[in-house]
């Protein structure tokens, strides 16, 4: 229940899963009242962004070893776009490697590669600068990129073609 905290956009809570022995799970949602935002449930996993207020059911797959803190609810304002913050992250595929520039403030601290089906396909804690080169031979495909820097999270696709 989410109804006695302070309501604001910027409000994340953290949404802790933890599977049993199947593979297929769903997250239900019911909204009541009116809320001056939509509710969404981002799955750090995959990259999906599950908006609850028009879709109440979010379906998925977890093995036992995922993450049980994969989820995060949060809420954005209805008729706003995305975030201005998600635009400070850039990322280009060249050669075989991987550049990820923050163009916003702080220094990269994680970077990990998913295929679309949730495979890790990279996963790295370092310290780097504002500039991260990783090397990575890939398939053709669509991947998730995810880069946690010291004052933001971003999730974004990288196709290689």
């Amino acid at each position: 229940m989410v109804n006695s905290l302070p309501f604001t956009d910027e409000l994340s809570i953290p949404f802790t899963f933890i599977g049993n022995e199947g593979e297929h799970f769903r997250i239900e949602s019911l909204v009541l009242g009116d809320l001056p935002s939509d509710v969404y449930l981002l799955d750090k996993q995959t990259g999906t962004d599950h908006n609850l207020s028009r879709n109440p059911v979010y379906s998925f797959i977890a093995n036992a070893n995922d993450d049980p803190d994969r989820f995060m609810l949060h809420f954005k304002t209805v008729g706003i776009s995305e975030p201005a913050n998600s635009d400070q992250i850039a990322i280009v595929y060249i050669n075989g490697t991987i550049n990820i520039t923050n163009l916003g403030q702080g220094k990269i601290k994680s970077v990990s590669v998913t295929d679309m089906a949730g495979h890790s396909i990279y996963k790295g804690d370092n310290q780097w600068g504002n500039t991260a080169k990783i090397s990575l031979s890939a398939s053709l495909g669509v991947y998730l990129v995810f880069v946690e820097t010291e004052t933001h999270f971003f999730v974004k696709k990288l196709l290689i073609h």
